[in-house]
Protein backbone atom coordinates (compact mmCIF):
# COMPACT_ATOMS: atom_id res chain seq x y z
CA UNK A 1 0.00 0.00 0.00
CA UNK A 2 1.43 3.36 -0.99
CA UNK A 3 2.23 5.74 1.85
CA UNK A 4 -0.33 8.36 0.85
CA UNK A 5 -3.13 5.83 1.33
CA UNK A 6 -2.11 5.44 4.98
CA UNK A 7 -2.51 9.18 5.36
CA UNK A 8 -5.92 9.17 3.74
CA UNK A 9 -7.42 5.92 5.08
CA UNK A 10 -6.19 6.09 8.66
CA UNK A 11 -8.51 8.11 9.59
CA UNK A 12 -8.43 11.36 11.39
CA UNK A 13 -2.28 17.22 13.18
CA UNK A 14 1.34 18.75 14.65
CA UNK A 15 3.89 21.56 15.12
CA UNK A 16 4.72 22.26 11.48
CA UNK A 17 4.36 26.00 10.93
CA UNK A 18 0.78 27.09 10.34
CA UNK A 19 -0.26 28.19 6.88
CA UNK A 20 -0.19 31.85 5.87
CA UNK A 21 -2.77 34.18 7.36
CA UNK A 22 -5.60 34.41 4.87
CA UNK A 23 -7.54 37.22 6.48
CA UNK A 24 -11.26 37.78 6.76
CA UNK A 25 -11.47 40.73 4.40
CA UNK A 26 -14.01 38.91 2.24
CA UNK A 27 -16.57 38.60 5.03
CA UNK A 28 -18.00 35.37 6.43
CA UNK A 29 -15.75 32.40 5.59
CA UNK A 30 -13.38 34.91 3.98
CA UNK A 31 -10.31 32.72 4.36
CA UNK A 32 -12.02 29.98 2.34
CA UNK A 33 -13.12 32.41 -0.38
CA UNK A 34 -9.58 33.79 -0.55
CA UNK A 35 -8.40 30.27 -1.42
CA UNK A 36 -10.83 30.21 -4.35
CA UNK A 37 -13.33 27.86 -2.72
CA UNK A 38 -16.82 28.24 -4.18
CA UNK A 39 -19.07 28.43 -1.12
CA UNK A 40 -22.20 27.84 -3.23
CA UNK A 41 -21.24 24.16 -3.30
CA UNK A 42 -20.87 23.90 0.49
CA UNK A 43 -23.74 23.29 2.93
CA UNK A 44 -24.27 25.99 5.53
CA UNK A 45 -24.79 24.00 8.73
CA UNK A 46 -27.88 24.88 10.77
CA UNK A 47 -29.30 23.15 13.84
CA UNK A 48 -30.71 20.40 11.60
CA UNK A 49 -28.97 17.00 11.33
CA UNK A 50 -26.20 16.80 8.70
CA UNK A 51 -25.13 13.47 7.22
CA UNK A 52 -21.70 14.64 6.11
CA UNK A 53 -22.54 15.24 2.47
CA UNK A 54 -20.86 13.59 -0.52
CA UNK A 55 -18.54 14.43 -3.39
CA UNK A 56 -21.49 15.47 -5.57
CA UNK A 57 -22.59 18.06 -3.00
CA UNK A 58 -19.31 19.58 -1.89
CA UNK A 59 -16.33 21.57 -3.08
CA UNK A 60 -13.35 19.53 -4.31
CA UNK A 61 -10.01 20.88 -3.10
CA UNK A 62 -6.86 21.13 -5.17
CA UNK A 63 -3.40 20.40 -3.78
CA UNK A 64 -2.67 24.03 -2.88
CA UNK A 65 -5.95 24.38 -0.98
CA UNK A 66 -5.41 21.09 0.87
CA UNK A 67 -1.88 22.06 1.83
CA UNK A 68 -2.89 25.49 3.08
CA UNK A 69 -5.78 24.18 5.18
CA UNK A 70 -4.60 20.75 6.35
CA UNK A 71 -0.80 20.51 6.25
CA UNK A 72 -0.71 20.48 10.07
CA UNK A 73 -2.81 17.31 9.90
CA UNK A 74 -1.63 15.38 6.86
CA UNK A 75 1.90 16.82 6.43
CA UNK A 76 1.63 17.24 2.68
CA UNK A 77 5.01 18.98 2.70
CA UNK A 78 6.50 15.51 3.26
CA UNK A 79 4.75 13.94 0.27
CA UNK A 80 6.60 13.12 -2.92
CA UNK A 81 5.41 14.67 -6.16
CA UNK A 82 3.81 11.34 -7.11
CA UNK A 83 1.99 11.09 -3.77
CA UNK A 84 0.67 14.64 -4.13
CA UNK A 85 -0.58 13.82 -7.63
CA UNK A 86 -2.43 10.75 -6.36
CA UNK A 87 -3.97 12.80 -3.55
CA UNK A 88 -5.55 15.29 -5.98
CA UNK A 89 -9.35 15.01 -5.97
CA UNK A 90 -9.66 13.11 -2.69
CA UNK A 91 -10.55 16.02 -0.39
CA UNK A 92 -13.87 17.89 -0.30
CA UNK A 93 -15.43 20.54 1.91
CA UNK A 94 -19.07 19.58 2.45
CA UNK A 95 -20.24 21.83 5.33
CA UNK A 96 -19.33 24.99 7.25
CA UNK A 97 -20.64 26.89 10.25
CA UNK A 98 -19.57 30.15 11.90
CA UNK A 99 -18.67 29.72 15.57
CA UNK A 100 -18.37 32.19 18.47
CA UNK A 101 -15.09 34.10 18.62
CA UNK A 102 -14.79 34.41 14.87
CA UNK A 103 -13.92 30.73 14.39
CA UNK A 104 -15.25 28.48 11.63
CA UNK A 105 -16.13 24.78 11.74
CA UNK A 106 -15.49 22.91 8.49
CA UNK A 107 -16.61 19.37 7.63
CA UNK A 108 -14.26 17.55 5.24
CA UNK A 109 -14.97 14.43 3.21
CA UNK A 110 -11.82 12.44 2.47
CA UNK A 111 -12.15 9.70 -0.15
CA UNK A 112 -9.85 6.69 -0.51
CA UNK A 113 -10.36 3.67 -2.74
CA UNK A 114 -13.95 2.51 -2.26
CA UNK A 115 -14.49 4.33 1.05
CA UNK A 116 -14.47 7.74 2.70
CA UNK A 117 -14.03 9.46 6.05
CA UNK A 118 -15.70 12.54 7.49
CA UNK A 119 -13.42 14.84 9.46
CA UNK A 120 -14.19 18.02 11.38
CA UNK A 121 -11.83 20.98 11.68
CA UNK A 122 -11.95 24.37 13.38
CA UNK A 123 -10.13 27.42 11.96
CA UNK A 124 -9.64 30.90 13.41
CA UNK A 125 -10.64 34.01 11.48
CA UNK A 126 -7.21 34.10 9.75
CA UNK A 127 -7.67 30.55 8.48
CA UNK A 128 -5.25 28.91 10.91
CA UNK A 129 -6.16 25.39 12.04
CA UNK A 130 -7.00 25.37 15.74
CA UNK A 131 -8.31 21.80 16.11
CA UNK A 132 -9.23 18.68 14.20
CA UNK A 133 -10.91 15.34 14.75
CA UNK A 134 -11.14 12.20 12.67
CA UNK A 135 -14.81 11.16 12.71
CA UNK A 136 -14.30 8.04 10.55
CA UNK A 137 -16.79 6.99 7.88
CA UNK A 138 -20.42 8.11 8.03
CA UNK A 139 -21.63 5.93 5.16
CA UNK A 140 -20.42 2.46 4.24
CA UNK A 141 -21.70 -1.02 3.46
CA UNK A 142 -19.23 -3.87 4.05
CA UNK A 143 -20.59 -7.18 2.82
CA UNK A 144 -20.16 -10.28 4.94
CA UNK A 145 -21.94 -12.67 2.57
CA UNK A 146 -23.98 -12.68 -0.63
CA UNK A 147 -25.81 -15.15 -2.83
CA UNK A 148 -24.30 -16.39 -6.08
CA UNK A 149 -25.83 -13.76 -8.36
CA UNK A 150 -25.32 -10.96 -5.82
CA UNK A 151 -28.99 -10.03 -5.51
CA UNK A 152 -29.15 -10.42 -1.71
CA UNK A 153 -26.84 -10.76 1.25
CA UNK A 154 -25.74 -9.55 4.69
CA UNK A 155 -23.48 -6.62 5.51
CA UNK A 156 -22.17 -4.32 8.21
CA UNK A 157 -23.78 -0.95 7.50
CA UNK A 158 -22.29 2.22 9.00
CA UNK A 159 -24.26 5.46 9.22
CA UNK A 160 -23.38 8.78 10.79
CA UNK A 161 -24.57 12.33 11.25
CA UNK A 162 -23.79 15.47 13.23
CA UNK A 163 -26.08 18.07 14.77
CA UNK A 164 -25.53 21.33 16.65
CA UNK A 165 -27.09 21.59 20.10
CA UNK A 166 -26.06 25.25 20.61
CA UNK A 167 -23.72 27.78 19.03
CA UNK A 168 -20.71 26.06 20.62
CA UNK A 169 -21.88 22.46 21.13
CA UNK A 170 -22.63 19.62 18.74
CA UNK A 171 -22.78 15.85 18.69
CA UNK A 172 -21.82 13.15 16.20
CA UNK A 173 -23.79 9.89 16.16
CA UNK A 174 -22.33 6.76 14.57
CA UNK A 175 -24.18 3.46 14.13
CA UNK A 176 -22.87 0.07 13.11
CA UNK A 177 -25.69 -2.23 11.98
CA UNK A 178 -25.77 -5.84 10.87
CA UNK A 179 -28.29 -5.81 8.02
CA UNK A 180 -29.81 -7.90 5.26
CA UNK A 181 -29.80 -6.23 1.85
CA UNK A 182 -31.15 -6.72 -1.64
CA UNK A 183 -29.65 -5.44 -4.88
CA UNK A 184 -32.23 -3.37 -6.77
CA UNK A 185 -29.92 -3.04 -9.76
CA UNK A 186 -26.96 -0.81 -10.67
CA UNK A 187 -25.32 -1.79 -7.35
CA UNK A 188 -27.96 0.01 -5.30
CA UNK A 189 -28.11 -2.05 -2.13
CA UNK A 190 -31.28 -1.59 -0.09
CA UNK A 191 -31.50 -2.60 3.57
CA UNK A 192 -34.49 -4.88 4.20
CA UNK A 193 -33.81 -5.99 7.80
CA UNK A 194 -31.59 -4.99 10.72
CA UNK A 195 -30.34 -7.70 13.09
CA UNK A 196 -28.59 -5.48 15.64
CA UNK A 197 -27.21 -1.96 16.14
CA UNK A 198 -24.23 -0.54 18.03
CA UNK A 199 -24.65 3.21 18.50
CA UNK A 200 -22.14 5.73 19.86
CA UNK A 201 -22.89 9.45 20.28
CA UNK A 202 -19.97 11.84 20.80
CA UNK A 203 -20.73 15.17 22.49
CA UNK A 204 -18.37 18.09 21.77
CA UNK A 205 -17.91 21.66 22.87
CA UNK A 206 -15.83 24.37 21.18
CA UNK A 207 -14.20 27.16 23.18
CA UNK A 208 -13.42 30.67 21.91
CA UNK A 209 -9.83 29.64 21.15
CA UNK A 210 -11.21 27.12 18.67
CA UNK A 211 -10.33 24.03 20.72
CA UNK A 212 -12.65 21.04 20.71
CA UNK A 213 -13.35 18.92 23.79
CA UNK A 214 -15.03 15.53 23.70
CA UNK A 215 -17.25 15.90 26.75
CA UNK A 216 -18.77 12.41 26.85
CA UNK A 217 -19.66 9.35 24.80
CA UNK A 218 -23.17 7.90 25.05
CA UNK A 219 -23.51 4.23 24.17
CA UNK A 220 -26.50 2.16 23.10
CA UNK A 221 -25.94 -1.48 22.14
CA UNK A 222 -28.44 -4.21 21.35
CA UNK A 223 -28.13 -7.14 23.78
CA UNK A 224 -27.59 -9.61 20.95
CA UNK A 225 -24.90 -7.59 19.12
CA UNK A 226 -21.67 -9.42 18.34
CA UNK A 227 -19.39 -8.93 21.42
CA UNK A 228 -16.30 -8.81 19.22
CA UNK A 229 -17.78 -5.96 17.18
CA UNK A 230 -18.78 -4.13 20.38
CA UNK A 231 -15.18 -4.32 21.58
CA UNK A 232 -13.89 -3.05 18.24
CA UNK A 233 -16.37 -0.16 18.20
CA UNK A 234 -15.31 0.86 21.70
CA UNK A 235 -11.71 1.03 20.49
CA UNK A 236 -12.64 2.88 17.29
CA UNK A 237 -14.46 5.43 19.46
CA UNK A 238 -11.09 6.54 20.85
CA UNK A 239 -10.10 8.04 17.50
CA UNK A 240 -12.91 10.59 17.97
CA UNK A 241 -10.89 12.54 20.53
CA UNK A 242 -9.74 15.84 18.98
CA UNK A 243 -6.15 16.70 18.22
CA UNK A 244 -5.77 19.12 21.13
CA UNK A 245 -7.17 16.85 23.87
CA UNK A 246 -4.02 15.52 25.57
CA UNK A 247 -5.95 13.17 27.88
CA UNK A 248 -6.69 10.94 24.88
CA UNK A 249 -3.32 9.19 25.22
CA UNK A 250 -4.03 8.33 28.86
CA UNK A 251 -7.43 6.99 27.81
CA UNK A 252 -5.92 4.89 25.01
CA UNK A 253 -3.23 3.61 27.38
CA UNK A 254 -5.90 2.53 29.87
CA UNK A 255 -7.76 0.72 27.10
CA UNK A 256 -4.59 -1.07 25.93
CA UNK A 257 -3.91 -2.15 29.52
CA UNK A 258 -7.32 -3.81 29.91
CA UNK A 259 -6.80 -7.61 30.24
CA UNK A 260 -9.54 -8.45 27.72
CA UNK A 261 -8.06 -6.05 25.18
CA UNK A 262 -4.53 -7.33 25.77
CA UNK A 263 -5.66 -10.90 25.15
CA UNK A 264 -7.43 -9.83 21.98
CA UNK A 265 -4.36 -7.92 20.80
CA UNK A 266 -2.35 -11.16 21.02
CA UNK A 267 -4.93 -13.05 18.93
CA UNK A 268 -4.06 -12.83 15.21
CA UNK A 269 -7.59 -13.95 14.26
CA UNK A 270 -9.20 -10.70 15.47
CA UNK A 271 -8.46 -7.12 14.50
CA UNK A 272 -8.25 -5.53 17.97
CA UNK A 273 -4.48 -5.12 17.73
CA UNK A 274 -4.90 -3.41 14.36
CA UNK A 275 -7.61 -1.13 15.79
CA UNK A 276 -5.37 0.00 18.66
CA UNK A 277 -2.53 0.55 16.21
CA UNK A 278 -4.81 2.56 13.95
CA UNK A 279 -5.84 4.88 16.79
CA UNK A 280 -2.16 5.30 17.73
CA UNK A 281 -1.38 6.17 14.12
CA UNK A 282 -4.16 8.77 13.99
CA UNK A 283 -2.91 10.40 17.20
CA UNK A 284 0.66 10.53 15.92
CA UNK A 285 -0.32 11.82 12.48
CA UNK A 286 -2.44 14.53 14.07
CA UNK A 287 0.06 15.65 16.71
CA UNK A 288 3.51 14.00 16.71
CA UNK A 289 4.96 16.21 19.45
CA UNK A 290 2.08 15.37 21.76
CA UNK A 291 2.76 11.64 21.32
CA UNK A 292 6.54 11.90 21.68
CA UNK A 293 6.33 13.97 24.85
CA UNK A 294 3.74 11.62 26.32
CA UNK A 295 6.01 8.64 25.63
CA UNK A 296 8.97 10.42 27.24
CA UNK A 297 6.97 11.23 30.38
CA UNK A 298 5.51 7.71 30.71
CA UNK A 299 8.50 5.44 31.08
CA UNK A 300 8.26 1.93 32.44
CA UNK A 301 5.58 -0.72 32.83
CA UNK A 302 2.63 1.65 33.03
CA UNK A 303 3.14 2.55 29.37
CA UNK A 304 1.23 0.00 27.28
CA UNK A 305 1.53 2.10 24.12
CA UNK A 306 5.27 2.01 23.44
CA UNK A 307 5.07 -1.36 21.68
CA UNK A 308 2.06 -0.17 19.69
CA UNK A 309 3.94 3.00 18.74
CA UNK A 310 6.93 0.99 17.52
CA UNK A 311 4.66 -1.01 15.20
CA UNK A 312 3.88 2.14 13.23
CA UNK A 313 7.48 2.01 12.03
CA UNK A 314 7.99 -1.76 11.83
CA UNK A 315 4.81 -1.99 9.73
CA UNK A 316 5.90 1.01 7.61
CA UNK A 317 2.90 3.17 8.46
CA UNK A 318 5.33 6.00 9.25
CA UNK A 319 8.80 6.60 7.80
CA UNK A 320 11.66 6.44 10.30
CA UNK A 321 13.14 9.66 8.90
CA UNK A 322 9.95 11.48 9.87
CA UNK A 323 10.37 10.28 13.44
CA UNK A 324 13.96 11.51 13.48
CA UNK A 325 12.82 14.89 12.20
CA UNK A 326 10.11 15.14 14.87
CA UNK A 327 12.49 14.17 17.69
CA UNK A 328 14.81 17.00 16.65
CA UNK A 329 11.89 19.38 17.24
CA UNK A 330 11.42 18.29 20.87
CA UNK A 331 12.20 21.19 23.21
CA UNK A 332 13.09 19.15 26.32
CA UNK A 333 16.67 17.81 25.89
CA UNK A 334 16.13 14.98 28.39
CA UNK A 335 12.92 13.83 26.70
CA UNK A 336 14.54 14.06 23.28
CA UNK A 337 17.57 12.03 24.40
CA UNK A 338 15.32 9.33 25.86
CA UNK A 339 13.22 9.02 22.71
CA UNK A 340 16.30 8.94 20.47
CA UNK A 341 17.77 6.15 22.57
CA UNK A 342 14.71 3.87 22.71
CA UNK A 343 13.87 4.33 19.02
CA UNK A 344 17.42 3.95 17.69
CA UNK A 345 16.83 0.44 16.32
CA UNK A 346 13.27 1.01 15.10
CA UNK A 347 12.50 0.58 11.43
CA UNK A 348 10.62 -1.54 8.89
CA UNK A 349 10.37 -5.19 9.96
CA UNK A 350 11.46 -6.36 6.53
CA UNK A 351 14.46 -4.04 6.31
CA UNK A 352 17.69 -5.71 5.18
CA UNK A 353 21.06 -4.94 6.79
Amino acid sequence: MKLWKHYLALAAFMLVAAGPCLGASMGLFGFLRTLGIDMKNVALLTDAPFNGGDDAHGEALNTEQCTTLLNDVYHFDRFSREELAEMEGNFFITGVRALPGGNTLVVFLVEFGDGSDNNIAVFDRQGRLTDYLDANTWASMDNTEANEDYTAGTAYSTTGMMQFDSDSEFHVTKCLNLVDWVNRGQWKLETVATHWTIERTFHYSVDKAGHLTLQRIDSATDDHADPRMVQEQDIRALQFYPRSQESRLDILNTKATDPDVKRAMDNPDVSVGFQIEQVMYIYYRQNPQQVLNWMASHRGRENSLLTVFERLFSNSWVRKEELIDEMQRMTDPSARSYMERITAQWGPADAVG
